[in-house]
């Protein structure tokens, strides 16, 4: 497994775990600059109910600041859900 999708399925599970726990998670605005553009709209699609108006706020900002937005990686924000509910499920058994 590659470093970089190592730590995309960290981070999305991550956020699948933050998202069944009850209460808003907040991000500082220089970890979000840190992430991609696909982490930072799979971060609002799996978060989106637990994320302060502020985090929220400084999410839009970010896109906005890269002239991007989140229609653009929804078929990659799905694939990547999918993945994680597929290891969450299955494991690792398959190859």
């Amino acid at each position: 497994m590659t470093r970089l999708r190592k730590r995309t399925l960290q981070t999305l599970l991550s956020a699948l775990l933050a998202a069944s726990l009850p209460g808003c998670v907040t991000y500082p605005p220089g970890q979000l600059a840190g992430l991609s553009s696909l982490e930072l709209c799979e971060l609002r699609e799996n978060q989106g109910v637990n994320l302060t108006e502020e985090t929220r706020r400084a999410l839009a900002s970010e896109l906005q600041r890269r002239n991007d937005d989140c229609r653009g990686h929804a078929a990659a924000v799905a694939a990547r859900r999918a993945e994680a509910l597929y290891l969450d499920m299955y494991g690792r058994q398959s190859p």
